[in-house]
């Protein structure tokens, strides 16, 4: 049944129980009494996997919940993996830009080594020269200087050769000094390239320490991720069960709602088997005694008149305190101040749909009794929602569906016009 049909319903269904006896015998409801007992099986059946199926819906909601919490967490948790894996790119490649350095100045620091040796072997060489020449001078002594003396023409000669060997000698002293300036320079660069070295060797083990700390953390980001991956994997599992399981209960609660039905089927089947039989009956009852009148005419006046025929007691059916007969009188329309029929009775619809009048919303509205007589039934059904259903006797009985909640329980004696039960939308 859709929404619209079963918005706001109230079914007034006129059944066609009869109970009643004449001479030609008596009709009963007792098949019909007896099974009340299976109806009521049926529907606790219904209201117990309906229950079963409300818990399930509840744990499937826990469900989803436990996954969208899940989830959310390792929404968070790959956010600060990204993160950690963003820190690690960055101080990798400030190592890899550090260890650039440190190869660069590793470099200089060989070059400059090299020339440092270089100059030191100048230096070496130089030196060696100039000791070579003061001995070999040493060693002359006098004659040297005699021979100077001797091999030159005049005084200015003899100072011109003079200063020329100590000019020589003075030249090696500069070259050696300026050999020890150049070293100098270059050992002061080189001390600055190794102290930027170190500096830089200190920054890079720096860095590998922190690469280090963002990598076990990297690790442990992980760990819980794959953790989660895990729990996903088992909530799903779990959803998928519960969500098979939901479907066999409701296929299990379809198949008691359909036994239901059925039940309703076969009683109003009954019902309506009885009245025919009724009908016949009381057919039968006037034919005979249309004949029995008959006959009593064409009897002298002298004669005794023909005895009516003794009535036989109606007889209850087992369960009941339903009036047997009809209570009389017309039936009140179940609710007041509400004429609008959304969907009439049919043979596919037995029953009247009474919806909200003149835009006046009918939610909670008062069902009252149709007419005086027994609750006879009053609770929950899938189909009918919260309903109640009254035995005014001779056979009719009227169906009230759909109601919010009830204001009657079953047994109860009601009487026409009586509140019975609130409107509302439960059911299918």
């Amino acid at each position: 049944m859709n929404q619209a049909k079963k918005a706001r319903r109230i079914a007034a269904a006129l059944a066609v129980a009869v109970l009643l006896s004449t001479s030609m015998g008596t009709l009963s409801c007792a098949d019909a009494a007896v099974s009340d007992g299976e109806l009521d099986a049926l529907q606790q059946e219904q209201l117990e996997l309906q229950q079963q199926r409300e818990k399930l819906e509840h744990d499937q909601a826990e469900n989803k919940a436990k996954l969208d919490q899940l989830r959310a967490d390792k929404t968070q948790q790959e956010t600060y993996k990204a993160a950690l894996d963003s820190q690690i790119q960055n101080v990798q490649q400030q190592i890899d830009v550090l260890n650039q350095q440190v190869t660069s100045l590793s470099a200089g620091i060989e070059e400059q080594t090299s020339q440092l040796s270089d100059k030191q072997k100048e230096i070496d060489t130089t030196f060696e020269e100039l000791k070579k020449r003061l001995c070999a001078l040493y060693k002359t002594g006098e004659a040297s200087t005699l021979q100077i003396l001797l091999s030159s023409q005049n005084v200015m000669d003899l100072a011109n050769k003079s200063y020329l060997l100590r000019s020589i000698t003075e030249h090696d002293m500069a070259l050696i000094d300026g050999l020890k300036e150049e070293m100098q320079e270059i050992s002061a660069e080189k001390a600055k390239v190794e102290q930027d070295r170190a500096d830089r060797l200190e920054a890079k083990n720096t860095l590998d320490q922190k690469r280090t700390e963002l990598g076990v953390l990297q690790s442990e980001a992980q760990s819980v991720l794959d953790g989660i991956a895990g729990q996903e994997q088992g909530i799903l599992a779990e959803g998928s069960a519960l969500s098979a399981e939901e479907q066999e209960i409701r296929r299990r609660e379809n198949e008691a709602g359909d036994r239901i039905d059925q039940w309703w089927a076969d009683y109003y089947a009954e019902q309506k088997r009885q009245q025919e039989e009724l009908k016949r009956q009381q057919e039968e009852e006037q034919r005979r005694q249309e004949e029995q009148a008959q006959q009593n005419q064409g009897q002298t006046p002298s004669a005794e008149p023909a005895e009516e025929p003794e009535q036989q007691p109606a007889v209850p059916s087992d369960e009941s305190n339903a009036p047997v007969d009809y209570v009389g009188g017309q039936f009140a329309w179940p609710v007041p101040g509400y004429t609008h029929i959304s969907c009439g009775y049919s043979s596919d619809h037995k029953a009247i749909d009474i919806n909200r009048t003149n835009g006046k919303s009918i939610d909670g509205a008062p069902i009252v009794a149709a007419n005086s007589g027994k609750v006879v039934k009053a609770g929950w059904d899938n189909s009918y929602g919260n309903y109640v259903m009254i035995d005014h006797g001779g056979g009719y009985s009227t169906l009230y569906a759909h109601a919010s909640s009830l204001a009657v329980s079953t047994g109860q004696q009601v009487d026409r016009g009586q509140t019975i039960a609130y409107v509302g939308s439960t059911g299918d």
